[in-house]
């Protein structure tokens, strides 16, 4: 989901929508990967949302135990995380507007589509904030 919308609560883990300081990213801001953030955690390579949690064998290699997945914290950054497995794109009317009015603003009515090289038929589409 686009960067800027919620926050997450350190002592929880739970995350929560912002009040009045949402930072709304525009259309345009999006095709850029460090402005989207895991809203949920992420797959893993096995699969999984979550690390399977096993007894530690204590005679495992430490190559084991580096390769060992850990489930992956909620509101990363994509472009820390993930970013070679994601393809982002802008289709449909990419050329800007300006809307006048009691602020000027710039409007872009493309669909920023992010598509997952690792899994297919995982997508995420966003299409004109507030």
């Amino acid at each position: 989901m686009p960067d800027g919308l919620f926050d997450k609560d350190e002592e929880t883990g739970n995350i929560a929508e912002k009040g009045d300081d949402k930072e709304y990213k525009s259309t345009l801001d999006l095709v850029n990967p460090e402005n989207w953030v895991f809203a949920r955690p992420g797959i893993l390579p096995s699969g999984n949302l979550k690390a399977k949690e096993g007894a530690e064998d204590e005679e495992a290699d430490d190559d084991k135990k580096e390769a060992k997945e850990a489930t992956m914290e909620r509101l990363i950054k994509l472009e820390v995380q993930d970013k070679d497995n994601w393809k982002i794109s802008l289709a449909g009317l990419t050329d800007t507007h300006k809307l006048q009015g009691a602020e000027t603003k710039d409007l872009n009515y493309g669909v920023n589509i992010l598509t997952s090289n690792r899994w297919p038929g995982a997508y995420a589409v966003h299409y004109m904030q507030k």
